[in-house]
């Protein structure tokens, strides 16, 4: 499963709701935050990201796009 910035937002609001957390009156402001950090994590995860092939014809360090 890739990661994305929309699952992990929603496992993030899931996890806050489990804990008790109100996510969705009209003064609650863990929603854009969330998704900020969402976005935030996802990038810079996937900018970071290799993959290692330690043997064969494509044996090598590659960067995940």
């Amino acid at each position: 499963m890739p990661l994305t910035a929309s699952a992990l937002e929603s496992a993030m609001i899931s996890e806050l709701e489990a804990e008790g957390f109100v996510t969705d009156n009209q003064h609650a402001m863990i929603g854009p935050m969330v998704k900020a950090l969402s976005k935030a994590v996802v990038n810079t995860i996937t900018a970071d990201a290799e993959v290692q092939v330690p043997s064969g014809s494509s044996a090598g360090k590659y960067k995940v796009k």
